[in-house]
């Protein structure tokens, strides 16, 4: 597990990454810079990125057969997820 490091996309909070299951990996660094590729977004990529998320959300929820979108997380529009 990482320090605290602070997470631009996410408005600066500061969270710890773990990553699991590289033992087997034959390229770790390949996960390396998709981290560091994250660490460099903006928050404003994220608030670009929102409507496309909540529609992969509710697509998910209809292809599991769930039940009702805005009863999931709460989630009833792309603003809830951070837009």
């Amino acid at each position: 597990m990482s320090a605290n490091v602070s997470v631009p996309y996410l408005g600066g909070e500061n969270l710890r990454f773990t990553v699991e299951g590289m033992e087997d990996d034959e390229s770790p660094e390949d996960s390396v810079e998709a981290v560091r590729n994250f660490l460099s977004l903006p928050e404003n990529d994220r608030q670009e990125a929102t409507p496309y998320v909540f529609q992969n959300h509710r697509r998910f929820v209809k292809a599991v057969s769930i039940g009702d979108v805005p009863r999931i997380y709460g989630i009833q529009s792309p603003i809830l997820l951070g837009a």
